[in-house]
């Protein structure tokens, strides 16, 4: 099951993203280069920006939906930022 939301949510991220930006994406991510700082150089719209957050957000809840106590806990320690994510509490706010 959270396999088919990562799925998802990355479907749903390329649709918003641009075939530039999915390129630089790609070849971070076969660098191993750390994803949020690539994010951060793309330069997203403020459209992108909400459209990325709306799509994480509703990922997140889905795989709450589905862990336990314990595993959420966990999960929210490897985010990067915190328990808030991308710009939530303790996190850098997305680039403007």
């Amino acid at each position: 099951k959270m396999d088919q939301i990562r799925q998802s949510e990355r479907s749903q991220m390329d649709s918003i993203l641009t075939a530039d930006q999915k390129s630089r994406l790609e070849t971070a991510k076969q660098n191993r280069q750390d994803r949020r700082q690539v994010f951060e150089s793309l330069n997203l719209t403020n459209e992108q920006k909400t459209k990325i957050d709306a799509v994480r957000s509703a990922s997140r809840q889905q795989m709450d939906a589905i862990l336990t106590a314990e595993q959420r806990q966990q999960m929210q320690q490897r985010r990067p930022g915190g328990p808030g994510g991308f710009g939530g509490p303790g996190g850098a706010q997305p680039p403007q």
